[in-house]
C-alpha cells in the first residue's frame, strides 16, 4: 500500500516481472492521521498496529 501525503492510498499489487500495478476494484481511497481508511468502493478500515515491518488493518466490508 501507499499513502501519499494528500491523503490518498492505492493498493499496489505484484505483477507481471514483480512490477507493481494497482489493483483492480477497491485499488484506491483516502486515508486519515488518525487510521480511518476507507476504499473507492465504499469499504472502510482501520489500522490496529504497526511495526517497523507490518501493517495490520482490519476492513470492514
Amino acid at each position: 500500500m501507499e499513502f501519499r501525503a494528500d491523503g490518498d492510498f492505492v493498493d499496489w499489487l505484484i505483477g507481471r516481472g514483480d512490477a507493481p500495478q494497482a489493483g483492480d476494484q477497491g485499488s484506491t481511497g483516502r486515508w486519515s492521521a488518525a487510521g480511518h481508511i476507507t476504499r473507492s468502493t465504499g469499504s472502510t478500515g482501520s489500522i490496529v498496529a504497526v511495526t517497523d515491518d507490518r501493517l495490520e488493518i482490519l476492513w470492514k466490508e
